[in-house]
Formats: C-alpha cells, structure tokens, sequence
C-alpha cells in the first residue's frame, strides 16, 4: 500500500487491516507475528455515472477481526458524496476471506469530504459520519443490517459536527466529535441506546483549548473516553488532573489528551 492512512487491529491481536487512499489490505498475525495478506478485491470497482474521483477514508475493526468498515466518498464536478464499505469474513469459501459490500447512506450530496466510520466491538453496529451532516447508524437484524431513524444532529452552529465517532462494544454507547462546535471550540456528544431510540447524555467542551475533539476514542466498556487536543498549549507534563490549572506556562500547540470517566456526573 502507498500512503497508509489508517490501521486497526482485532480486539485478539489476531488480524490487522491498514487503507490508503485506493486501497484496502488486512493480514493475519501468527504467533512469530509474521503476516500474510488476505486477498480480496479492492474495493474501487463501484460504478456510478456521477463520480469521477474515489477515496477511501478511516477504517473500524470488530473485535474478533470478522468485520470492519471502511469510509469513503466519490467526487464529481457537481459534488461531493459519502458513503462507505462494509467487509466480512467467509470462512467457509477458501480463497475469498472477505467479500464487501456498498453502504447506501440515502446518497447525501454536496457533503464534505471528512468524517469518519466506526464498528462496535460485537460488529453488530456501524456508525457512519458526515461532517456537517450528521450520524448514520445501522443495527443487524439477525440477516442484514437495517439503518436506524432519525439520523443523529446536532445545532445548525455545530458545523463541524459528525467530524469523527467512536462506538462501544455492545454499540450502545456513542461518541460524537464536532470540530467547531461553537465559535471555533469544540466538543464532543455522548449518546446512549435505551428503549429502543438514541439519546444525548453528556456534552463536553473546552472553548479556550484549540482544535479540541479533533480526535476521540471510547473504551470497549463505555465508561471511558479520550479526547485529542492538538492546539493546546501549555507547558506541563504527564498526566495532571486539572490541566486548566496547571498549564499556567505556554508552549505553542504542545498537544494534550484529556480523560473523561463517562458516570452519571462524568
């Protein structure tokens, strides 16, 4: 692959899977984690009329390897469209360990091309995210995997909301990063699935910490979250459980990562 942009790994360890712009690959890794490539054909093949440029974004593994999803969007002169691919493993037919197929997100035109895709662990739920447009969700049935109604959105401010997501294992646990939430701050919105429909529960936001949530990732269980920070600037080390009054020195842009336990009061 040239230009690897992502890379995930199987909750086991077993299976890794990396993307470039054009292409997809995953390996198996034996117990001297030597690796060999698991063929299938490349994911570039879809025809439509209207595209004329094809990339393909993040990719989402589930925990045991046997699934992942792969975002994606197709440009044209008129407009930009997102979608996805989602790929599992046939065990039972030799030589074809993965086959794909085409995630139809209700064609949303004239999107941007960021956003990001992310499997829960039990690879029972995918999320697929737009930015500036909103959250697709898709829930298996039992035989197939059946988009969820509404699609997730937030305030017409939050711009840069849907820039990227992360899902718990069980899939019911979501988080969502807006890149520009409100007056160029950012924030992240945890939503939860009781009684059958999605739910906000927490937002979290920091307005004097630059490009805040321009990364996020949820833990397996749910109850513990990672926000990426690249802009702030502060000057302390490790880990320090109240950085706002900590990071009294400056260093332009040094990064931070901030942790949330999820609870009742967060």
């Amino acid at each position: 692959l040239e230009k690897v942009t992502d890379v995930a790994l199987s909750g086991d360890g077993g299976i890794v899977a990396m993307v470039s712009p054009n292409a997809v690959i995953a390996y198996t890794l034996d117990d001297d984690m030597s690796s060999a490539p698991l063929d299938f054909s490349s994911p570039d093949d879809y025809e439509s009329e209207a595209d004329t440029d094809h990339t393909l974004g993040n990719l989402s593994l589930s925990d045991d390897g046997m699934r992942f999803v792969v975002r994606a969007w197709a440009s044209s002169d008129a407009s930009t469209r997102a979608f996805a691919y989602a790929f599992e493993k046939i065990i039972s037919v030799p030589g074809i360990p993965y086959t794909y197929a085409y995630i139809n997100i209700n064609d949303v035109a004239d999107s941007e091309n960021n956003g990001s895709a992310s499997l829960s662990g039990d690879g029972n739920t995918r999320a697929i995210a737009v930015e500036g447009v909103g959250v697709y969700l898709f829930t298996y049935t039992g035989t197939s995997y059946q988009l969820a109604d509404p699609l997730l959105r937030e305030l017409d401010d939050a711009t840069k909301f849907a820039s990227s997501v992360s899902l718990s294992d069980d899939g019911k646990t979501l988080a969502v990063a807006s890149r520009q939430a409100d007056d160029e701050a950012g924030a992240v919105y945890i939503y939860k699935y009781a009684d059958n429909e999605w739910g906000r529960k927490y937002t979290l936001q920091k307005d004097d910490v630059a490009l805040y949530a321009s990364s996020i990732s949820l833990s397996g269980d749910g109850s513990a979250l990672a926000v990426g920070a690249p802009g702030e600037s502060g000057s302390a080390k490790n880990i320090s459980p109240n950085p706002p009054d900590d990071f009294s020195a400056t260093l332009n842009s040094a990064g931070a990562v901030y942790l949330y336990a999820l609870d009742d009061g967060v």
